[in-house]
């Protein structure tokens, strides 16, 4: 994203809502992990991100550990696990480079709500059956 944001010669809408983790990249394997690595650490001074995670585990376990992910939150991650913040009742999604640059530059972004289901189940499962089965069984 940095490169994209050199280019448009863009600034972070608010620094103190942006949390940076150095997770895939690290440790890092070859030349090009240490340069992205590099260019994060880099980044994040210039940018004023003060929340900035290096080599502390990956984003969706840390961005939760650390506080910054809470109930009732809406949040936009740049991993396809992301949706994983929904375990902390918090609305969180991943998206890629060039979305995310606009979440960067305006703090926001379009996506359509989705409905709101409620379900209720009744007895006890059966034997060997989980949650996730029943999750499973309806998609």
């Amino acid at each position: 994203v940095k490169p994209m944001l050199d280019r448009l010669g863009a600034k972070v809408w608010d620094p103190d809502k942006v949390v940076v983790v150095t997770d895939h990249y690290v440790p890092a394997y070859d030349d090009e992990s240490r340069a992205i690595v590099q260019i994060a650490r880099d980044w994040v001074k210039s940018a004023g991100v003060a929340r900035f995670h290096d080599t502390e585990g990956i984003c969706h376990v840390v961005v939760p550990q650390q506080g910054y992910l809470r109930p009732g939150m809406f949040a936009v991650g740049g991993d396809s696990h992301s949706p994983t913040g929904g375990a902390f009742g918090a609305y969180m999604f991943g998206v890629g480079a060039t979305e995310m640059l606009g979440v960067l530059v305006t703090g926001e972004i379009w996506l359509k709500v989705p409905h709101t289901l409620r379900m209720a189940w009744n007895g006890r499962l059966a034997p060997g059956v989980s949650a996730k089965d029943m999750m499973l069984f309806l998609c």
